[in-house]
């Protein structure tokens, strides 16, 4: 018995932001994946019992790949872009330079 495979639209890359307007700042899109039917019912049923769903653990990968491989200053920029307040940027502190860096002779 051949083993089928499962094309599903499984979630929305972006969740929508709507302004006090009732405009969607930021547009959504569907990633579609395809995966063994048997694997998908499976796992359907063992994230049922635990109250999550494929696609808000797809979901959540997804945007880990994304703030893992989107460097920061684009990131930044997206979400100023789309009115999204970006996270709270942490201040740079200089490190004390050791006396090996400064002045310190090499012992020769």
């Amino acid at each position: 018995m051949k083993k089928g495979t499962q094309t599903a639209s499984l979630f929305s890359f972006r969740k929508a932001k709507i302004t006090e307007k009732g405009e969607d700042v930021m547009k959504k899109t569907t990633v579609t994946i395809t995966f063994d039917e048997e694997k998908l019912s499976a796992l359907k049923i063992y994230l049922e019992q635990k109250n999550q769903t494929a696609e808000e653990e797809l979901e959540a990968a997804l945007a880990a790949l994304y703030n893992k491989t989107v460097p920061a200053g684009v990131r930044e920029y997206l979400d100023l872009r789309s009115g999204t307040t970006p996270p709270a940027v942490k201040s740079k502190r200089t490190k004390p330079l050791s006396s090996s860096a400064v002045g310190a002779s090499d012992g020769e």
